[in-house]
């Protein structure tokens, strides 16, 4: 089963309207040199760079970021919603793995750029963790989302050391994932003594 990893972000964003306030947030996504991925195909990393389309049409209003890279946000004026190209077990198993760091460190440096101080790490095709994705898309706030999933699964797990891959069950998600990225924001990343393991 293919279980998408995002998450959502406390980042207050409310001017969604405005050529202005758009083109500053672009600015910020650029100023991140963010790598781009890698095509397959080509072998060669992907062309382009960042763009935005203002969802002016839909309910509520968002303005959808896109660009060749593995972190894209899609914001609201509640609460900021960040896809990534990965899957979701990646936070149970590849927390000592150096690409997943590597995910960490940009996830964190564009909730920065946003705004933002923490983050869930949510997934759909799951048993609960889809619904709190779908709470963006009407329009509740990252508190509201945050109160609701605590009232369901209880206190949130903020060590990656913590998950075991093992107990990874799609349909029976018991636990969710809070990161503050403490450690890095005092420039620290606590798993950088852990070796890395292979794919597999």
């Amino acid at each position: 089963m293919s279980t998408s990893l995002s998450a959502i972000t406390n980042a207050n964003i409310t001017s969604l309207s405005g050529k202005k306030a758009l083109n500053d947030l672009l600015k910020k996504l650029k100023a991140l040199n963010m790598k781009h991925c890698w095509d397959s195909e080509t072998r060669a990393p992907e062309t382009g760079e960042w763009t935005y389309r203002y969802m002016w049409y839909d309910q509520p209003l968002s303005t959808e970021y896109n660009g060749p890279f593995a972190v894209i946000p899609n914001v609201f004026s509640k609460c900021t919603h960040i896809h990534t190209i990965y899957n979701y077990y990646w936070i149970y198993r590849n927390y000592d793995m150096f690409h997943f760091r590597n995910l960490r460190q940009e996830v964190f440096n564009m909730v920065q750029a946003l705004g933002g101080t923490e983050i869930i790490w949510l997934s759909d095709q799951t048993n609960v963790l889809w619904r709190y994705e779908e709470m963006v898309y009407e329009n509740h706030s990252y508190q509201e989302i945050k109160a609701a999933i605590a009232q369901e699964l209880g206190s949130p797990i903020t060590n990656y050391r913590d998950m075991d891959y093992a107990s990874l069950d799609y349909q029976n998600i018991t636990c969710w994932v809070l990161d503050d990225f403490e450690d890095l924001k005092e420039g620290e990343d606590q798993y950088k003594d852990v070796e890395p393991m292979p794919f597999g």
